[in-house]
């Protein structure tokens, strides 16, 4: 019924490049397992979710294919699927894209997440989750935040959730639906255009995607962002990011004792929205800099070379 299942403590295993398609209930299932890595599976036309994870924790899933699964989701991380990393996968064409119930501090990097058919990605009950410079697109809500299409309203604890260089553009009712009864943090991402996303009162002239109150999204990014890099730093350590090759740019930062996390690095095809002194040299390169580190972990300032 299942492609692959890892269940009651089937744990730091390494699952890729297989096809797990076709299969009556998910291509890979996983309960209560941990420190596994799921890369570069195919997970296409399954009846049920094409990667699904309950009460699973510390599980990486990096370049999967999850596509076809149109009565489901595309990924589910539900019940107590705390702190996995899901990095550049494609999640398209499935009655639904990824789906976080009552999952917190997870980290959504990098995906692509289109054409499906309601929402691209849902938070429901579930916080402190990050998703970052990650392409949502085509679907027909971008964030569903506390709703859920087929089951009504599931808000619960929604709080600490970042949406950050996310490009949110072309979904055909709305770039973020949010129920949350906090506001939900969704400044510096890409609307799909400069003028930023559509709201009747706080944006009149924006042509992006649209959005319900209760989203804080000014400012926004005015060009659409593509990471290059990122790369983990430790405390108490002084860090060279050489990314010449993929950014063209060179970071070194320090960080104290309360200092670590991950350095991101994006580029720009133009100016994001930055106000440039009078007397500023245009040097053709726009880089985005980002951390997930506490400002005060950080030794000011940070370096940042351009070639």
């Amino acid at each position: 019924d299942h492609g692959i299942k890892l269940q009651e403590a089937s744990d730091d295993n390494v699952i890729e490049d297989n096809a797990c398609d076709g299969n009556r209930h998910t291509g890979i299932f996983l309960r209560t397992s941990t420190g596994n890595v799921i890369a570069r599976n195919s997970c296409v036309a399954n009846g049920q979710p094409g990667i699904y994870m309950q009460s699973s924790t510390r599980n990486t899933l990096d370049g999967n294919v999850v596509s076809g699964s149109s009565a489901d989701w595309g990924i589910v991380l539900r019940d107590g699927s705390h702190g996995n990393t899901l990095t550049s996968n494609v999640v398209s064409e499935n009655g639904n894209g990824i789906d976080l119930l009552s999952s917190d501090d997870n980290l959504l990097l990098d995906n692509t997440i289109r054409s499906n058919e309601h929402a691209g990605l849902t938070f429901e009950n579930s916080k402190n989750n990050r998703a970052l410079y990650n392409s949502v697109t085509m679907n027909r809500v971008g964030f569903s935040i506390g709703t859920h299409e087929t089951g009504g309203v599931r808000v619960g604890d929604l709080s600490g959730n970042r949406l950050y260089g996310n490009a949110i553009a072309r979904n055909e009712t709305a770039g973020i639906d949010s129920e949350a009864a906090i506001e939900i943090d969704a400044t510096l991402n890409w609307w799909g255009d400069r003028s930023g996303p559509q709201h009747a009162s706080l944006n009149v002239g924006g042509r992006g995607d649209g959005l319900r109150d209760g989203v804080r999204f000014d400012p926004w990014m005015a060009a659409r962002p593509a990471l290059k890099w990122t790369e983990s730093v430790d405390a108490g350590t002084t860090t060279r990011i050489d990314a010449r090759c993929e950014a063209n740019a060179e970071v070194t930062i320090a960080t104290n004792s309360d200092g670590s996390g991950r350095v991101y690095l994006a580029e720009f095809p133009q100016n994001p929205g930055a106000d440039l002194a009078t007397d500023a040299t245009i040097v053709g390169r726009w880089i985005d800099f980002a951390t997930d580190i506490a400002e005060d972990g950080i030794e000011w300032p940070v370096t940042i070379r351009l070639y």
